[in-house]
């Protein structure tokens, strides 16, 4: 008797499932992201994007809300209806932005799907600044502090708390760089082309036209070793700096969505991010794999808040 009832429970589940497995999705999902078009974190979005839509048979529409350095994109993830047909790109300033005050989100306060991409950030300068290492720049900085500028994204985001580390560890104070933050990447960019700064921190796949067209050079990455799209630019190890630094965008959903869901578009994702395209597009791109996923991926996160919470205290940025 008890077996016939387990094996009947057994065949609810299958069907169950069978059931479920048919039903989702039903329409368009909706994708999240918290930046402005043409940066590392949209680029990702929209690869990712195109490729689900293909593995589900619906559509998949990245939606840019940007504002607030990343908390407008953020909150309409977290605040989204939890039925798996709202995703989100997570970037690691979800990790810090509490400090700031701009927002009580954590990364608690989603399912993470999976980590898709990391980037390394480096210091880069226009091809024709006085400029040829990152030594020079660090003496420009100590002979005339607070008049060196240099051009980033988000206040306490990847790239301001790699470059506060940086300094610490240099025994520079936080206001010897002028620190201008912009609404992103593209931003930064056309900032430091326009010759609006010294000098930028950014993810070298974020400027990869401009460094292979010659327009920007990079004095060097926070990368643990050279990157072979960048065989020639020196990592801050080799140049006696301590520093080595990632900066990472994945996926996620708003908090209580279904686990069946969360399963599925997982095992789908977490294929894109393995397959053969996807090397080639980070390989072209400069940009590296994810490696993360599910509570791994959130844990990963958490460590990171750890980890900026003294760069941050540095900077003066938590009161």
């Amino acid at each position: 008797m008890k077996n016939s009832t387990l094996l009947a429970i057994a065949v609810m589940l299958v069907l169950a499932a069978s059931a479920w497995a048919g039903a989702y999705p039903l329409r368009a999902v909706s994708m999240i992201c918290p930046y402005n078009p043409g940066g590392a974190t949209d680029r990702i979005g929209r690869y990712f994007a195109d490729a689900l839509a293909k593995e589900i048979g619906k559509p998949v529409n990245v939606v840019n809300r940007t504002g607030g350095n990343g908390v407008t994109g953020h909150n309409a993830l977290a605040t989204a209806r939890p039925d798996g047909y709202t995703i989100g790109l997570i970037s690691m300033d979800i990790a810090t932005l509490k400090f700031l005050g701009l927002t009580e989100l954590t990364p608690d306060d989603y399912d993470m799907i999976t980590q898709v991409m990391l980037s390394v950030p480096g210091f880069l300068v226009k091809a024709d600044s006085n400029y040829q290492t990152f030594q020079e720049v660090l003496a420009d900085i100590r002979a005339r502090p607070g008049k060196i500028s240099l051009v980033g994204t988000t206040v306490s985001g990847p790239y301001d708390i790699m470059r506060l580390s940086v300094m610490k560890k240099e025994g520079l104070k936080p206001d010897d760089v002028k620190f201008i933050p912009t609404t992103g990447a593209a931003a930064s960019v056309v900032e430091l082309l326009g010759g609006h700064a010294d000098f930028a921190v950014l993810a070298l796949g974020e400027a990869l036209a401009q460094l292979e067209s010659g327009e920007f050079r990079c004095l060097g990455h926070s990368g643990a070793e050279r990157i072979s799209t960048f065989p020639d630019v020196p990592t801050l190890k080799e140049l006696g700096i301590d520093a080595v630094f990632f900066a990472s965008v994945g996926l996620g959903a708003p908090k209580g969505t279904p686990k069946e869901i969360l399963s599925f578009l997982r095992e789908k994702l977490d294929g894109i991010r393995e397959s053969a395209d996807y090397a080639a597009f980070l390989e072209k791109n400069g940009f590296s794999k994810g490696i993360y996923s599910g509570d791994d991926y959130k844990q990963s996160l958490l460590k990171v808040a750890i980890d900026s919470k003294e760069a941050m205290e540095y900077a003066g940025y938590i009161k």
